[in-house]
């Protein structure tokens, strides 16, 4: 009877402390357990060059920029990620001590010789986070530098009149319109850009990699963050006092 109350006592308390993340809404989220498998829906990838996985902020995560010659990436593409002018979210967690001038998260339109008007962009620029519309085509960016090696939650979100919004870590970093947003194209690459220029190669790891089809608020954008950071912060808690809970009960 004592384990029994001890095991419910635990999972409750996993349960209010292990917050899950923004489900409604979800298109793809690449887990990056090993492969490249969509575990959210149908988009699943092919790995590219030398992707690698290592330690992740969950698990495991990608790990890019092994080539030199030509971008690693995970690629891949169908109908279902968000088009034409439709809003979106891209999020995923990275860590990078890359100073690339521009680093490709995630890009998401037409495979293209010179990505355009017709991609929308997760991307690094000298360690700030934007999110953009193809080159030349206005990205709006955030604040704080983010290359210094350990993980951040980066988030891009566009609403279907081009208003954008860019978040790290859970706080709003910057606001602004894209001008013409239109994806034209459902192909994608994680960890690089469309045309696989070794020059946007992102060079780190990035885990858990997220789309959906509509611009998540800011306190959803927080809830994400928190959903990986609390169960980080409370495990030692939840350990602690699971062992006080079995001393008590062992005392009685």
């Amino acid at each position: 009877m004592k384990k029994l109350i001890f095991c419910s006592t635990f999972l409750f308390l996993s349960s209010f402390l292990w917050a899950a993340p923004i489900t409604s809404g979800l298109i793809s989220e690449w887990q990056a357990e090993g492969n490249a498998t969509d575990s959210a829906g149908g988009n699943n990838g092919t790995l590219l060059g030398g992707v690698s996985f290592g330690p992740g902020i969950v698990d495991q995560a990608f790990f890019f920029g092994n080539n030199t010659s030509i971008a690693d990436a995970v690629n891949g593409g169908s109908g279902s990620l968000p088009l034409g002018n439709s809003a979106r979210t891209y999020a995923a967690w990275v860590n990078t001590t890359g100073t690339g001038a521009t680093q490709a998260v995630f890009a998401h339109g037409v495979l293209s010789a010179t990505p355009g008007a017709n991609d929308h962009l997760l991307i690094f620029s000298n360690g700030i986070v934007g999110m953009g519309n193809g080159q030349g085509h206005g990205v709006i960016a955030g604040t704080t530098r983010v290359d210094d090696g350990e993980w951040h939650l980066i988030v891009g979100t566009v609403e279907s009149n081009g208003a954008t919004a860019v978040y790290v870590d859970g706080a709003l970093e910057g606001t602004g319109t894209i001008t013409n947003p239109n994806t034209s194209g459902g192909s994608f690459m994680i960890g690089s850009s469309l045309n696989r220029d070794p020059g946007n190669d992102f060079f780190g790891g990035i885990d858990q990699m997220m789309v959906y089809n509509r611009a998540l608020s800011a306190s959803e954008v927080a809830l994400t963050f928190n959903s990986v950071i609390i169960p980080e912060a409370s495990s030692f808690f939840l350990a602690s006092l699971g062992f006080a809970v079995l001393l008590l009960f062992r005392k009685k």
